[in-house]
C-alpha cells in the first residue's frame, strides 16, 4: 500500500507523482503502464537512473519483490550520467522497473509505387501474421500510382487500412516519412510492398523490442535465408555495410535491408530529409551517430529482378554511398 508519508517523501519527484497516480488507479490488475525514473539532477541515482533510496520503496509499494520480474514488456531507460562521446545515457538493464502492459501497437509501413500485382498479397501476408498481445496498424502510402494500385487500395476504405496518397510519385524515401508521421503505434515497422520479404518474420523482428532488449532491430537478409540476389546487388549491399562500419561503427551485416523496426519515440524524434532510396543510409547514419546500438535478426528474403517491378538502381547505389559519406561529417 502506498502510504501518505511516502507519498510526501516522493512528492518531490514528479515522475514518482505520475507513477503513483496511475498506480492508484490500476493496482487491482497489476497493469502499470509508467515507469518511473528520478530527475538527472537527483542524487543517489543508480546506473538505471532510479533514486537508490527510493527504488525499494517503489517496488514495493507496486508489489514488486526484489527477487521476480512481472511478466511483459519492459520499459528501456538511460542513466543520468551521459556518455561524453555520444551526449546520451548509457542503455542499461541495470535499476530498470519492469512493467506489465496490455499491449503493443504496431504499426506496419508499405509505401507503395505500381505494384498492383502483388499489393493485395502483401496486405493479406501482414494481416495473416498472429502476434500475441500485438495491435497491428497498416499504414498504406501510394506514391502516386498509375498503374491502378490506387483503385485496388481504395478498396480497402474502411477495412482498418489507413491510405494516403500522393498525386505525383514523390519517392520511397517521401512516402516513408509521411508513415512515420501518420503512424500510431508503440514500435513502427517498414514493409515493402514488392513479395520479397516475409512477413512471417514479424516475430522474431518485435521480440528484442518487447524483451528490452533493444530500440532499434534490423532484419538481416546476410544472416538469414536468401534467394536470387544478383552479385552486383551482392557486391553493392556489402560495400554499403562496410562503409557502415567503418565510418560509424555501427556493427551490422545488412545496411540496405527493408525490415527496420523502430520504437516510435526513437524514428519519430529524427529529422530525416530523404527523398528515394537514401533513406536507409540516412537512418543508419543518424541513429548510430546519436549513440542508438542497432540489433540484428536473420530473416528471409527472395530477390525479384527488375522486369519483375524491382525499382532501384545503380544511381541509387551510388546515393547510397554518398550519404554515408555525407552524414560522418553533417547532420
Amino acid at each position: 500500500m502506498i502510504t501518505d508519508a511516502t507519498r510526501e517523501e516522493l512528492g518531490g519527484h514528479s515522475e514518482f507523482s505520475a507513477l503513483f497516480g496511475e498506480a492508484k488507479q490500476r493496482v487491482a490488475d497489476m497493469k502499470v503502464r509508467t515507469a518511473v525514473r528520478c530527475q538527472a539532477s537527483s542524487a543517489g541515482c543508480d546506473a538505471g537512473g532510479l533514486a537508490l533510496d527510493t527504488r525499494p520503496r517503489v517496488s514495493a509499494a507496486l508489489g514488486l519483490s526484489s527477487g521476480r520480474r512481472p511478466a511483459g514488456p519492459r520499459i528501456l531507460r538511460r542513466s543520468a550520467a551521459p556518455d561524453p562521446r555520444t551526449g546520451r545515457g548509457a542503455l542499461t538493464a541495470e535499476g530498470l522497473l519492469y512493467l506489465r502492459s496490455p499491449g503493443v501497437k504496431l504499426s506496419i509501413i508499405i509505401p507503395v509505387y505500381n505494384e498492383r500485382t502483388t499489393i493485395r498479397e502483401v496486405i493479406a501476408r501482414v494481416r495473416a501474421v498472429e502476434l500475441e498481445g500485438v495491435e497491428k496498424e497498416l499504414v498504406v502510402i501510394d506514391d502516386g500510382s498509375t498503374d491502378g494500385t490506387g483503385e485496388i487500395l481504395r478498396q480497402y476504405a474502411g477495412q482498418g487500412v489507413i491510405v494516403y496518397t500522393f498525386v505525383s510519385n514523390l519517392g520511397k524515401g517521401t512516402a516513408l516519412r509521411k508513415g512515420i508521421e501518420i503512424a500510431t503505434g508503440d514500435v513502427v515497422l517498414i514493409q515493402d510492398a514488392d513479395l520479397e520479404y516475409d512477413p512471417q518474420d514479424y516475430p522474431a523482428l518485435l521480440a528484442p523490442i518487447r524483451q528490452g532488449r533493444a530500440e532499434i532491430v534490423y532484419g538481416s537478409r546476410f544472416l538469414g535465408h536468401m534467394e536470387g540476389m544478383r552479385l552486383a546487388n551482392w557486391i553493392a549491399n556489402k560495400l554499403f555495410v562496410l562503409l557502415a562500419n567503418l565510418l560509424y561503427g555501427a556493427g551490422i551485416t545488412d545496411e540496405a535491408t527493408a525490415y527496420k523496426l523502430f520504437r516510435a519515440e526513437v524514428i519519430k524524434e529524427l529529422s530525416i530529409r530523404a527523398r528515394r532510396f537514401d533513406f536507409c543510409p540516412e537512418v543508419t547514419a543518424k541513429l548510430v551517430k546519436r549513440g542508438y546500438k542497432i540489433q540484428e535478426v536473420p530473416i528471409r528474403y527472395k530477390a525479384r529482378s527488375g522486369k519483375e517491378g524491382k525499382k532501384i538502381g545503380w544511381r541509387d547505389g551510388l546515393a547510397t554511398l554518398w550519404m554515408l559519406l555525407k552524414y560522418r561529417f553533417a547532420d
